[in-house]
């Protein structure tokens, strides 16, 4: 009879085989107009193991698609027509395919949601798919892209109120305001070029996370590091990337990353808690890990830097950064204390001195006494303090006693002087005098 091999000798089996070399599956949504064009732009990236769809409430701007799978929104509520620039019917839309949408996140351990807010379709259900994907157990990182200035102040308005709601339901977001494509195509671009360019920033990153993800690492990050950067933030996440070639390309690459339009805010980085830099070169030096990480250490000093290195024979003679940083979003302020006065910063014995005193407005700012600069009061001896309170309560109650005279106001007889259009309206008496005659007049003050 033959003894079993002993568990910790025994060979892998095919499940531990399978599992060893499983790699994160990634899916990309673009939702409403702006993301069905991104998700075309990307599908034609050679990124294998990336699922890409689109999905629309308008049958028209799905019908050219072929290459990447489609769906339609809730067709008996908008009839594949849109919706119309109403982010209502475009969350409505999204919660009555519920579950069609859970079908496409399923499998998945990262989603990316690519749309564009201020309209209908994208600032509605953006939202709510990012809740799905996350509740299918999928890391979700939402890319917004914001409308240009001069679409108008209620297109802005939407788009904020739509990305504050995308935030609270993605675990990550990323921003790209139309507005700073400005700064790098001029007015005569053509449209369609401007629009190219905005889609390869998002190409940029879908392609640097992949690689990231996908390709062997002398200091290799994995899917965990991804999540530990992202996971349960919240807010919005900065992300950028660069590439660089020739003997100074480490620097050259810092440089180009740290002005990318993504990282135009600098609170990003300077109060991001978590940043993950990657570096892809086909051969890499130690020197130019130093050169990257360097720049990269100044403008996010309250983050831990998680590093990665990435070798990638295709990248040639090139290197390439990718930088994802985030930060939680802070605790909100207890609700109880909101409506709270402001405490008082004197003792309560003398709380009700500053009260007093803050009374007297008419007195000069320097000449204010502050209470808490007061001296101690002089001491007395006991009988005349008694003498003291007797005499301010006697003479309290006389001059509660006197009762004070009634004035009325009268008119003063000074001269007539004509009123002009206003000479049959009422004259505006005030302690007896005509406030509608000038002053200089009223009090005999000559003029040079």
């Amino acid at each position: 009879m033959e003894t079993p091999p002993c568990p910790d000798t025994a060979p892998p089996t095919c499940a531990d085989s399978q599992l060893a070399q499983r790699t994160p599956a990634l899916t990309f949504i673009g939702l409403g107009g702006a993301g069905v064009n991104i998700a075309q732009f990307l599908a034609r990236e050679a990124l294998p193991g990336v699922r890409f769809a689109a999905v629309n409430t308008d049958a028209q701007s799905l019908a050219p698609l072929q290459q990447i799978e489609t769906h339609l929104l809730a067709a008996e509520i908008t009839r594949g027509l849109g919706a119309g620039g109403d982010p209502d019917l475009g969350r409505q839309a999204a919660e009555k395919d519920a579950a069609a949408l859970a079908r496409l996140c399923a499998g998945a351990d990262l989603v990316f949601v690519a749309a564009g807010l201020g309209g209908g379709t994208g600032t509605g259900a953006a939202p709510v798919l990012a809740r799905i994907a996350r509740e299918s157990g999928a890391l979700v990182l939402a890319f917004a892209i914001l409308p240009f200035d001069c679409e108008g102040k209620r297109r802005q308005n939407q788009a904020l109120a739509g990305l504050q709601s995308l935030k609270s339901a993605a675990d990550g977001v990323i921003c790209l305001p139309n507005q700073r494509l400005n700064r790098i195509a001029d007015e005569h671009t053509h449209l369609a070029d401007t629009f190219r360019i905005s889609n390869e920033f998002l190409a940029q990153t879908i392609r640097g996370i992949w690689r990231m993800l996908h390709r062997p690492g002398l200091i290799h990050t994995d899917f965990s590091h991804l999540r530990a950067a992202l996971q349960g933030r919240h807010t919005e996440s900065a992300f950028a990337t660069a590439q660089a070639a020739g003997p100074n390309r480490a620097r050259e690459a810092t440089e180009l990353l740290l002005a990318s339009p993504l990282l135009e805010d600098p609170a990003l980085l300077a109060h991001a808690d978590t940043a993950l830099v990657t570096i892809a070169a086909h051969n890499l030096t130690r020197g130019e890990i130093d050169r990257v990480l360097e720049p990269v250490n100044r403008q996010c000093q309250n983050a831990h830097i998680m590093l990665g290195a990435v070798l990638d024979e295709s990248l040639g003679d090139r290197i390439e950064i990718n930088l994802i940083a985030s930060r939680r979003e802070p605790a909100s302020a207890d609700p109880s204390r909101l409506n709270a006065p402001p405490s008082s910063p004197l003792p309560p014995s003398q709380e009700h001195l500053h009260l007093d005193l803050a009374g007297f407005s008419d007195a000069p700012e320097s000449r204010r006494s502050h209470p808490e600069c007061l001296p101690p009061p002089p001491s007395l001896a006991p009988e005349t303090t008694r003498q003291l309170y007797h005499q301010k309560h006697s003479a309290g109650s006389r001059l509660r006693k006197v009762i004070p005279p009634r004035f009325r106001q009268q008119q003063l007889p000074l001269e007539i002087i004509s009123k002009g259009r206003f000479e049959k309206s009422d004259p505006t008496i005030r302690h007896g005098e005509d406030l509608d005659i000038p002053t200089f007049k009223r009090r005999g003050i000559p003029l040079n």
